[in-house]
């Protein structure tokens, strides 16, 4: 049970007819639980350190969806390319977690080519080819439409 539960079902303990009259039986496995609990919503800047600090799962990107990353990231350029924006496209995905890939992903490229490389960083896929194409002729990032267009591919 993680601290979202407890919390929950202490809440609909306290909240119950019961509690008004003091009927509430905590078992003894939980009443360290409950005086933390109680000791974090007592102190509001110790409650948003901890929950602050309480670490999610570990994300982890599948080899479809890191390409999908890759289609927009490329189309958008890599240098111009926001978390934000991306999102848009990946609605699934955090900001959080998609400005830490992005991080990641831009470090890499810089130490393969000292630089993130002009849209032709994957030129074994006819997809990237096909961006790679429209950047030599506009000079600018795809329309969203054409973005949605090349990850339905």
């Amino acid at each position: 049970m993680n601290i979202y539960e407890l919390v929950q079902n202490l809440y609909q303990e306290l909240c119950s007819p019961e509690a008004a009259n003091d009927q509430i039986q905590v078992r003894s496995d939980d009443s360290q639980t409950i005086q933390q609990i109680q000791a974090m919503l007592a102190n509001p800047v110790q409650r948003s350190v901890q929950l602050q600090s309480r670490k999610q799962g570990c994300f982890r990107w599948t080899e479809a969806l890191h390409r999908k990353f890759c289609i927009i990231c490329t189309a958008l350029h890599w240098d111009q390319a926001r978390p934000k924006y991306i999102c848009r496209f990946l609605p699934e995905l955090s900001p959080d977690v998609v400005a830490s890939h992005l991080q990641k992903t831009r470090n890499e490229l810089r130490n393969v080519g000292q630089r993130v490389p002009v849209p032709t960083c994957f030129q074994h896929d006819a997809t990237f080819l096909r961006i790679s194409e429209y950047w030599a002729q506009h000079q600018s990032r795809l329309s969203d439409s054409e973005i949605k267009a090349l990850l339905t591919q």
